[in-house]
């Protein structure tokens, strides 16, 4: 089982990841992780936002990321529902990522 200190690392590497497919570095809010059961949730934003608290440098569509306590998966969820909606979810699907998938992104097209 990882600590949140890994997780964290996980976690900015996908934003990493993220950042360079956009161009814009991204990073964690810190006062936004929730930790559950199963792993942790990482809320973030432009690091020009978290860094200067610039409403200017806010970004949309930052859906927040999933980290696995146990297999230290990452798992992007979406921007539509709350955080609680996707953490029940990933607890229920969380064997079975490709159902987690489904289910964060079919609540999505039925609401539509």
């Amino acid at each position: 089982m990882i600590d949140l200190n890994r997780a964290k690392e996980i976690a900015n590497k996908k934003l990493e990841e993220l950042g360079n497919n956009t161009q814009i570095q991204l990073a964690i809010i810190d006062d936004e992780i929730v930790e559950f059961e199963n792993g942790w949730l990482f809320c973030y934003q432009s690091a020009d936002y978290v860094n200067t608290g610039n409403f200017g440098a806010l970004i949309s569509g930052t859906a927040p990321l999933i980290v696995d306590k146990e297999n230290e998966s990452v798992h992007i969820t979406d921007t539509t529902m709350t955080e609680d909606f996707y953490i029940e979810k990933y607890n229920k699907y969380r064997n079975d990522p490709e159902k987690f998938q489904t289910e964060i992104h079919n609540v999505n097209v039925m609401e539509e």
